[in-house]
């Protein structure tokens, strides 16, 4: 007796194989392309814990020196190297914690040649400043 095989087709361990072959696939796939890390959010985190301290100090000086020249501009748009932008840091006042605002330089009357012998520069007001010779509103 002959035995009919009409729904002979793919094997159950064949289907399985397969499937674990394809999510396998995937998985590299997404880890070459870096799809695993935005898939999962940690690439911010681990580049602010790996930040070079290097690359901050020289960043905070920079930020420093806009706050200091009263350069509002680059103080929020400075040029910060690859690693500070990927750590989230993308202007002056993330990076020191403080805003453009807060660099305002106070003048006072001073001596316009440190070397003189002027007094009476100190504790004046800028109009009173301006009249005294040798004083200077810096």
């Amino acid at each position: 007796m002959m035995v009919n095989r009409r729904g002979e087709g793919l094997s159950l361990n064949f289907i399985i194989v397969a499937i674990l072959a394809l999510i396998t696939l995937i998985v590299i796939a997404l880890f070459f392309t870096g799809g695993i890390t935005k898939l999962f959010g940690t690439e911010k985190e681990i580049s602010r814990v790996s930040l070079d301290p290097q690359i901050r100090s020289l960043a905070e000086t920079t930020c420093n020196f806009h706050c200091t020249n009263q350069n509002e501009n680059a103080y929020n748009n400075p040029s910060f190297p690859k690693d500070l932008v990927e750590a989230g840091f993308t202007g002056c006042e993330q990076l020191l914690r403080k805003p453009f605002s807060s660099c305002r330089v106070e003048k006072s009357c001073q001596k316009a040649d440190p070397a003189s012998a002027v007094t009476g520069c100190v504790g004046t007001t800028e109009a009173s400043c301006v009249g005294v010779q040798g004083c200077a509103w810096k």
